[in-house]
């Protein structure tokens, strides 16, 4: 029985029960009492009867939800089989035939699809229990009122169990039709992650399969507030809703969302809880059912659902929507998560981008005017503005070493922005690699004040290499410079083979410097990181310049590796593929 049903369905079940039950208990009383026409003087006959009478006065006083609960028919089943039989054997007038009878009957009750079909093979076998009865033969056949009374006795025992027989196929088709309408609600409310979508579709389904003849409200706990607040409706005017809510606040959804637990209205339109009944009375509405939506022990908000007749939701229909608020509930939760992180994705976007157009904007800022202290220091250093001394070409030298660092510097946060902004593009065009490495070595210097050697090492047949020439310039550049800044005495070396079957180009930067630690190697391709990071290292830097050789190699198809051993030198090994 769904929850848009009145509770008249109820009453007329109960009502036809209670009537059925009576006639059974009269006609198995009077099959005790009396055979042939005398009245048994039997004391456990008369307590059989007694008995029988006092279970039908019970059963007639029960609740109403007992008898719309799932086990009650087969209760009733069993005790009034076990009643009948006893009433039966303790007939003495040919007891077998009647019992026969009686369990051909529940046969019958048991396979029939409806109560009609049920209803006819029952009169027939009732009428038939007159032939097959106590009689031998057709000639015998003597219709009193012992005989008589088989028809309305047979025939009331199998209207009940047929009936309940029905109810029970009724309660199990009931289960399934709950679990497919549990299993498509569920199907549409995870269908999506967007919050108002979620609502819709939840509201949509119940009204198809549920609540046809009812209205139904979504409230969701406001965090920011602490108090719930109108979310979604269905079947009634959301605007006048919403309004009513500001007047007289959620009523019952609060003793649902502040108890965690069901709450059943009989009659909304006089309820003391309800502040304003009139609302409910122009809208017809009469019962109400709350249950909270519950996900991870949080009450997230009060599925309700208002009916347009009085209603007495039972235990069943109860649980029943709890466990659609428990879906509703983790679908909402869901959404809700979905919509935070959407919405710190956006904040952390906006504030990546902010970042980037600072460094960007504050990149090119300072390095206009740094170009402008290289250029003229260059021309001082030169003594083109006249003759310098040496120790004045040493402090111009200093300023020309330092002044070169910091454009470096400003130029790799300017990469690492295009990188980290997805702006860098690949440029192949068909690069003569030793051309490449002529230019490549005029912009390579030992820093002033270093004695150590760069030596370049490669064969004069290297191919036509088709590459992005500037990223491969600036990635050998900052290996090179690397290499350089850690090395104090002995050699940097720059090696470049040509592996024809592999069909690679391999560069090798190698330097006599001070080493990487080994539990330094995983970070050092990480963006602001150096092997040495205490404010007091000995090396400049911003921790860029790694980070930046690594993305550019990857953009170029190509892969980078390190050896390394303390006090005594590093290994920076590029490989690429001849086409990119």
């Amino acid at each position: 029985m769904g929850p848009g049903q009145s509770a008249h369905s109820y009453r007329d079940k109960r009502r036809a029960i209670i009537g059925v039950q009576w006639v059974v208990v009269i006609g198995t009383s009077y099959l005790v009492l009396f055979n042939k026409g005398q009245v048994v003087e039997d004391s456990w006959a008369l307590f059989t009867v007694l008995v029988f009478l006092a279970s039908a006065l019970v059963i007639q006083k029960l609740p109403q939800s007992v008898f719309s609960h799932k086990f009650f028919p087969h209760a009733l089943v069993v005790a009034d089989t076990i009643f009948i039989s006893l009433g039966i054997s303790l007939n003495r007038e040919s007891p077998w035939d009647l019992f026969l009878i009686f369990f051909f009957g529940l046969f019958i009750a048991g396979i029939g699809e409806s109560l009609i079909q049920i209803v006819m093979g029952c009169l027939i076998l009732s009428i038939l229990s007159i032939v097959i009865g106590p009689f031998p033969t057709m000639t015998d056949i003597r219709i009193d009122s012992d005989v008589l009374l088989r028809i309305p006795f047979l025939f009331g025992v199998f209207i009940l169990y047929g009936y309940l027989a029905g109810q029970v196929k009724a309660e199990k088709k009931r289960a399934e039709q709950r679990q497919a309408a549990l299993h498509e609600v569920n199907s549409a409310i995870t269908s999506t992650l967007d919050l108002r979508t979620v609502l819709e579709l939840l509201l949509e389904k119940i009204d198809l399969l549920l609540l046809s003849s009812a209205a139904t409200t979504v409230r969701l706990l406001d965090r920011e507030t602490g108090e719930l607040a109108p979310a979604a409706s269905r079947n009634l005017d959301e605007k006048d809703w919403q309004a009513d809510q500001r007047r007289n606040g959620s009523g019952p959804a609060n003793i649902v969302f502040e108890n965690k637990a069901p709450l059943i209205i009989s009659d909304l339109q006089t309820d003391s809880r309800i502040r304003d009944p009139e609302f409910f009375r122009k809208r017809g509405l009469v019962s109400y059912l709350g249950v909270p939506m519950i996900a991870k022990g949080e009450v997230l908000g009060v599925l309700s659902f208002y009916t347009r007749g009085r209603n007495e939701f039972d235990s069943e229909e109860v649980e029943f929507l709890t466990t659609l608020a428990g879906q509703v509930a983790i679908a909402i939760h869901n959404s809700t998560l979905f919509e935070q992180t959407k919405k710190q994705a956006l904040e952390l976007e906006k504030a990546n981008k902010v970042k980037d157009e600072f460094l960007s904007v504050m990149s090119h800022e300072l390095r206009t005017p740094l170009n402008v202290i290289v250029g003229y220091t260059d021309i001082l250093f030169d003594g083109m503005l006249g003759e310098i001394n040496l120790e004045q070409q040493e402090a111009l030298g200093k300023v020309l070493g330092r002044s070169s660092d910091l454009l470096n510097m400003i130029s790799s946060i300017l990469d690492a922005t295009s990188i980290e902004a997805e702006a860098t593009r690949v440029e192949s065009e068909e690069t003569n690699l030793k051309e490449f490495i002529n230019e490549l070595k005029s912009t390579c210097d030992v820093p002033i004040g270093k004695m150590i050697r760069l030596n370049w090492d490669f064969p004069p047949d290297l191919p036509v290499f088709k590459t992005d020439s500037k990223k491969l310039k600036l990635i050998i550049q900052n290996l090179v410079n690397n290499a350089l800044k850690f090395t104090d005495k002995g050699h940097v070396t720059v090696t470049v083979r040509h592996d024809p079957e592999a069909k690679i180009i391999e560069f090798k930067v190698t330097d006599t410097g001070v080493g990487i630690p080994k539990d330094a190697l995983p970070i050092i391709f990480d963006m602001f990181r150096q092997a040495d990071s205490s404010e007091t290292r000995n090396y400049g830097g911003v921790g860029l310049g790694l980070y930046i050789v690594k993305k550019f190699t990857e953009l170029l198809g190509g892969k980078v590796g390190v050896e390394s051993e303390l006090s005594k030198g590093s290994t920076f090994t590029l490989r690429f593929p001849l086409a990119v």
